[in-house]
């Protein structure tokens, strides 16, 4: 199988209402499948990824066929920013600019692989009228809250919900990521059983809910790397059987 590299990847700067977004194509090595995955890092990371992974995968899929889009969301590595980080207004614009990109370039399947608060803007894309065939959620974050702001947790944590149950609802094909000891787990599996009950890890078809041991948020451990990297090709390949 011949390799994706530098050698086969574009710088991009695309224009996105006040701002312009950068951006890496990694364009198919293989004959082209029609489908093309979208990396929306958190806040402040860059296009490269935590650890470097969305680079490693984006060259991974492009050997199978697939393009590849890393995106520098607003405000982060080399995109401009017209509006200041804001927990409770997800950005949607990146997915949204990356998906028109990959369509002008003739690809027919859109994916979103979507890191911490990129996944609530990911989120906020596809209630925005995106549309895709797969969206993995990676860690997602519900609340920014302190464990003294129990009123702002609610808040912050009902917020998300509203983000969330549409997509899983309109049968939005999903798989949504964390580590055993992500903050976010017991928060994310305590709001989703009061919201579907108990057994919503089985009961929505749509919705795949991966755990694996450890700690998974900011990629910081090789374990947590290749942990991620699996689950991500895994979802990509359950969303192509589709």
């Amino acid at each position: 199988m011949a390799e994706a590299s530098t050698d086969h990847e574009r710088p991009l700067f695309l224009d996105a209402g006040q701002d312009r977004l950068f951006a890496v194509l990694t364009e198919p090595v293989a004959e082209p499948d029609g489908t093309g995955v979208i990396f929306v890092q958190g806040a402040g990371i860059a296009a490269f990824g935590n650890a470097r992974l969305s680079t490693a995968l984006a060259r991974e899929l492009a050997a199978t066929g697939h393009h590849a889009l890393r995106i520098d969301q607003q405000g982060a590595g080399e995109s401009t920013v017209s509006a200041a980080f804001d927990f409770d207004s997800p950005q949607a614009l990146a997915a949204e600019t990356a998906a028109a990109c990959l369509r002008e370039r003739g690809v027919s399947r859109i994916v979103l692989v979507a890191e911490c608060f990129g996944a609530r803007g990911a989120l906020a894309a596809v209630n925005r009228g995106l549309q895709v065939d797969g969206l993995v959620l990676l860690f997602p974050p519900l609340t920014a809250a302190t464990e003294a702001e129990t009123d702002r947790e609610a808040r912050e944590t009902a917020a998300f919900l509203a983000e969330l149950a549409p997509a899983v609802e309109a049968g939005v094909p999903m798989f949504v990521v964390y580590g055993e000891q992500d903050l976010d787990w017991p928060r994310f599996d305590t709001a989703m059983t009061g919201r579907f009950g108990p057994g919503y890890r089985s009961e929505l078809p749509a919705l795949s809910v991966r755990v694996e041991p450890g700690k998974l948020h900011g990629i910081a451990s090789a374990a947590a790397r290749a942990a991620v990297r699996a689950q991500v090709l895994a979802a990509i390949t359950e969303f192509r059987k589709g």
